[in-house]
């Protein structure tokens, strides 16, 4: 009909941009509220909630105190890299570090071969460690196999507001600041995927419609696996969160944007 392919395809990523933002709110406001509804309604029809192991637990111990647990064993009732955070007045008091806590049974409490406790205040910073302890924590292993947050279970506004908590009381933990971040760089896919969907239209011939199907599927698998790669070096503190999130799509959208402006129509 003589109308040039490359402004009938601006029009498709603009519809791109339009759907990375509705898939962001949608997200938002509607997938994680049916998430937690759904989990919510089989743990009271399958009875769901059974013990297991359960990583990466945050627990309010008091209105001064909060406990971190990176993993909690239910079979041997063993928290591994417990640390807790005691504060007053907004203000860092205290910070104990153990690297395993035992459940006793019989005399309802926490018991631990190794710590470290470090005082802090505008004075002094103490730091002592002993190899014995005891602690009366007001939570027990059945506490701690219920359910734990998970970023996937919060929307932007209330994940950052969480995250914001933990550097209130000292924990460095870059899970939630990665999974904060890429709330924003994954509603991106929908332009990204738009636009290379475009690119290897443009590429592939009409008699060649197999072939098509398969650069897609591949660059699908190669796309979402360097965001999961990505994810994973974040969380691990190889890179920035804020790299970790937004590095590949910023990788894939420059390129998209190399591979159409070479096109000729």
């Amino acid at each position: 009909l003589g109308i040039n392919l490359k402004k009938i395809s601006i029009y498709f990523m603009i519809l791109g941009f339009v759907f990375s933002f509705l898939s962001f709110y949608f997200e938002d406001y509607v997938v994680i509220k049916s998430l937690n509804n759904k989990e919510a309604l089989s743990e009271k029809i399958f009875n769901e909630s059974k013990p297991k192991l359960s990583k990466n637990i945050f627990r309010v111990i008091d209105k001064n105190s909060i406990i971190n647990i990176k993993k909690f064993d239910f079979s041997t009732l063993t928290a591994n890299n417990v640390t807790i955070i005691s504060k007053s007045d907004d203000k860092i008091e205290s910070r104990f570090d153990s690297p395993a806590l035992k459940w006793n049974e019989k005399n309802q409490n926490w018991h631990g071969n190794k710590f470290s406790v470090q005082m802090l205040n505008s004075k002094l910073n103490n730091y002592t460690s002993g190899t014995d302890t005891v602690l009366n924590l007001r939570i027990n292993p059945i506490e701690l196999t219920q359910k734990t947050i998970k970023p996937e279970q919060m929307n932007y506004a209330q994940l950052l507001i969480f995250d914001n908590k933990l550097k209130e009381n000292g924990i460095n933990d870059p899970k939630w600041l990665v999974k904060l971040h890429f709330k924003k760089s994954f509603s991106i896919s929908s332009f990204i995927l738009i636009l290379f969907g475009l690119i290897i239209s443009f590429y592939s011939s009409r008699n060649n419609i197999a072939m098509g199907i398969g650069i897609s599927i591949i660059f699908i698998f190669i796309y979402y696996s360097s965001i999961k790669t990505f994810q994973s070096y974040g969380i691990n503190g190889l890179i920035s969160p804020e790299g970790s999130a937004w590095i590949p799509v910023a990788i894939f959208t420059l390129t998209g944007f190399v591979f159409f402006y070479k096109i000729k129509t």
